[in-house]
């Protein structure tokens, strides 16, 4: 239905332009042509009003039969999934910050207009790299809209898989956190070189696929494309902050900032429906020990009956060992399966609490099973009254909550 190409306007002394056009000949259902001639004018309107230096400029508009047309500014360069495609290697953590402040200072500025401009298709095929790699522009807003407040969701359901968060499906309006997913699903791509349209909504932990990024920029992608927007960052600009505060003492100032772009306070044009959960929360002692006697519950529903019909059946000793040491090995793997998942196990779940690392990313799964192996180590293995009590009363007294196995593994337990 488009293109882009690289133009010179021979009127004003052959400067050169993007021209992009839309052509509506393939569409054969009039209300079609319709709805695509409508967006493709929004699109023009909404980029005329607008001015920021990570934005292409437009400075024109014409129709010429079923073909229209925006004349905008050309950016030398390559757009970010050409440039991801091409690479053997991941991208410098530094370059990828350095985007990243861009496009959080971009966003901010959509994000603050009146009424709220939401991107909603934020992926590499639409920031444009420049030629020397130092900038980038948003480009594209062909499915941009404005936020509605009171709206209950979209009016249509559009986004890229992969990039798009799950409320963009039709559940929910999408708004300024919609954005912030897929900017962190970007990052994590351009970090990782993990195209998340593989596995849409599945994220690894970025150093299990990158050891050389930093703790700090992981935790802080990892919460940008947390699946519930009550958990990510609120708005752009707290994310770039929250970048910030490691950028400063590792890499250098970055070679563009966009600090004289004055924009107020997000938080004054568009506040999310829901207070933010308080993700450092620890969790107290009661919701902990509930879910592990619903788990223990769980465990014991489906290993009983088990272990009922083998001894029932009069078996031998040595069998009824090893069914007791599967049941054993398969309860393990309950807590390290879903602790790495998701960081809940259906007990945690229904006590509405979730196992994290000391930074706050989700758990792999080995620091899973050594957590999960820690636990009958100490609680039953360890029988003496001494370590059984330290085991349970530690969370009473240290200022995290954290149980022994919690200390041993580098985990802690938070309210969701």
């Amino acid at each position: 239905m488009g293109a882009v190409y690289k133009v010179n306007d021979t009127r004003l002394g052959d400067i050169v332009f993007a021209l992009k056009e839309m052509s509506t000949s393939a569409l054969l259902d009039p209300a079609d042509k319709q709805k695509a001639q409508v967006a493709f004018q929004r699109e023009a309107q909404l980029l005329g009003t607008l001015s920021h230096p990570n934005l292409p400029r437009v400075t024109d508009y014409l129709s010429e039969g079923d073909k229209q047309f925006l004349v905008m500014d050309y950016v030398e360069g390559q757009p970010l999934n050409e440039y991801l495609a091409a690479r053997k290697q991941q991208i410098p953590e530094e370059q990828v910050i350095k985007w990243a402040h861009q496009l959080c200072d971009v966003l901010n500025y959509l994000h603050t207009r009146n009424p709220p401009i939401i991107f909603r298709d934020i992926k590499p095929g639409n920031i444009m790299i420049s030629r020397h790699g130092d900038s980038v522009k948003l480009i594209d807003f062909g499915i941009a809209r404005f936020f509605k407040p009171g709206a209950q969701k979209d009016t249509m359901a559009l986004g890229t898989p992969g990039y798009a968060p799950p409320e963009q499906y039709g559940k929910l309006q999408s708004d300024v956190r919609s954005d912030v997913y897929a900017l962190g699903a970007t990052l994590h791509h351009s970090l990782s070189l993990r195209d998340p349209s593989l596995q849409p909504f599945k994220f690894s932990t970025l150093r299990s696929l990158n050891p050389k990024i930093s703790p700090h920029v992981e935790s802080v992608i990892m919460r940008a494309v947390e699946p519930n927007p009550d958990h990510r960052w609120q708005t752009t600009h707290e994310m770039k902050e929250a970048l910030k505060s490691i950028e400063a003492l590792a890499f250098p100032a970055p070679a563009y900032s966009s600090a004289s772009v004055a924009t107020p306070s997000v938080a004054s044009v568009i506040k999310p429906p829901h207070p933010p959960a308080p993700r450092t929360a620890h969790a107290d002692l009661i919701p902990r020990l509930a879910a592990y006697l619903m788990d223990g519950i769980f465990i014991s529903l489906v290993a009983f009956p088990i272990m009922l019909v083998i001894t029932g059946a009069g078996m031998d000793e040595d069998v009824i060992v090893f069914v007791a040491l599967l049941i054993f090995l398969l309860g393990l793997g309950y807590f390290a399966i879903l602790h790495s998942l998701g960081g809940q196990t259906l007990g945690k779940k229904l006590a509405k609490i979730r196992v994290v690392q000391m930074d706050g990313s989700p758990v792999s799964f080995w620091r899973a099973l050594w957590r999960a192996l820690l636990f009958p180590f100490i609680a039953f293995l360890m029988v003496g009254f001494f370590i059984g009590v330290l085991f349970y009363i530690w969370p009473l007294f240290h200022k995290e909550n954290r149980s022994l196995h919690d200390l041993l593994a580098g985990t802690k337990v938070i309210k969701t």
